[in-house]
């Protein structure tokens, strides 16, 4: 996987697993205890770089491991049943 490549699976992960919570950008931010703000959390869903300790912090607020966020989903690939 390219770099470009693992910033856009980040980033489609990234929304999805937040509208799955139902949460907002805001309220993400919220819930990350002080460690995100709301555009710091835009930016990564629209696909700009984030630091590694933003993506760490992150998978954190959303219950997840960053490898989680590296991966598409089975059923997201391309191939997949």
């Amino acid at each position: 996987m390219t770099p470009e490549q693992a910033q856009g699976v980040f980033r489609r992960r990234v929304r999805q697993e937040r509208t799955a919570q139902g949460w907002s950008v805001r309220e993400m931010a919220a819930r990350s205890g002080g460690g995100l703000s709301a555009p710091t959390i835009s930016r990564a869903e629209n696909g700009h770089d984030v630091f590694l300790g933003r993506a760490l912090a992150i998978a954190a607020t959303l219950g997840l491991p960053l490898a989680d966020l590296l991966e598409e989903p089975e059923h997201g690939r391309a191939g997949a049943p």
